[in-house]
């Protein structure tokens, strides 16, 4: 039997940590090991006295003496862990009942290095979801564009795979899943993608513009840019229009996400405008009508 762990890095949020575990111990095939690690939580995260822990099941909780991040706080519970494959869980996200069986059943071919699935995104202001949905055979040039894996929390990893990829960059402070996706590209023998939604993943919008957040972004996609930089040399001129405009459109969505909707709706008008892309345009127009409208369409199509 393959033997799976299950990382959840988190960050001040003692409830929705709770109904992360939750799904993970209600799985319909249960996981050997879960390990949480506190990344410099005030007050502290104590679990043990809030959740029933299944027999079998071994749960740790590491704590950070000090925030030192997602990526960290990621790499460190991977190195605490001694089974066969790792999945990541957000804090504030969740599994399907029954993710771990459908990812181990695929990890049973030896060549499989990664599984993702799909996940719904909802947003809870809103009450809307919509789907993301990787690429079901992914490869380097796909990701070098966009990010074709998905998110942390649909990402599952053979450990050996994980080792030798070096785990996450804990240099960056967002993006961390999709820069990983390239370096798992680069050495994976064979990905799989469930097309299924096995993770929902919640998001809040915030009232208030929140710059932080999108500073972090740019910050980030200019570390990648020259980190492979040789690597992006060789993309072709329309591959590299595609790469510019997907990070055009991820950064007008954590501008919308943040709270500051004008400056969304600029950058998507003026992606579709530079790229002569119909779908950057549609999604201004619609946004235009209110971030309601534009999540509605994005459920839509996305369904």
């Amino acid at each position: 039997m393959i033997s799976c762990c299950v990382v959840i890095p988190s960050k001040d949020r003692p409830y929705s940590v709770i109904k992360s575990l939750e799904s993970v111990f209600s799985q319909s095939v249960l996981p050997t090991e879960v390990i949480v690690v506190d990344d410099g939580s005030d007050p502290e995260l104590e679990l043990n006295d809030k959740i029933s822990i299944p027999d079998n099941v071994s749960l740790r909780l590491i704590r950070n003496a000090q925030s030192m991040g997602a990526p960290f706080s990621r790499n460190l519970g991977v190195k605490n862990c001694s089974t066969d494959i790792v999945l990541f869980l957000d804090d504030d996200d969740f599994f399907s009942v029954d993710k771990i069986e459908k990812v181990i059943k695929e990890f049973e071919d030896e060549e499989v290095g990664l599984v993702t699935s799909y996940s719904q995104v909802f947003i809870k202001d809103l009450g809307i979801a919509y789907r993301i949905k990787p690429n079901a055979n992914p490869n380097l040039r796909n990701q070098l564009e966009k990010n074709v894996i998905g998110t942390t929390s649909m990402m599952c990893i053979r450990r050996s795979v994980f080792s030798k990829a070096e785990g996450f960059d804990e240099l960056l402070a967002a993006r961390q899943d999709y820069e990983f996706g390239i370096r798992l590209l680069q050495i994976c023998q064979k990905t799989v993608c469930i097309p299924e939604v096995l993770v929902n993943i919640n998001v809040e919008l915030s009232e208030k513009s929140i710059s932080k957040s999108v500073d972090k972004n740019v910050k980030a996609i200019n570390y990648i840019e020259q980190k492979y930089h040789e690597e992006l040399k060789q993309l072709t001129p329309s591959e590299r229009r595609s790469r510019a405009l997907a990070n055009n459109n991820f950064l007008a969505h954590k501008m919308l996400i943040s709270g500051n909707v004008i400056s969304a709706i600029a950058m998507l008008f003026k992606s579709g405008v530079r790229f002569r892309s119909i779908s950057s345009l549609l999604a201004g127009f619609s946004l235009c009508l209110g971030r309601k409208m534009f999540f509605r369409v994005l459920s839509i199509r996305n369904r």
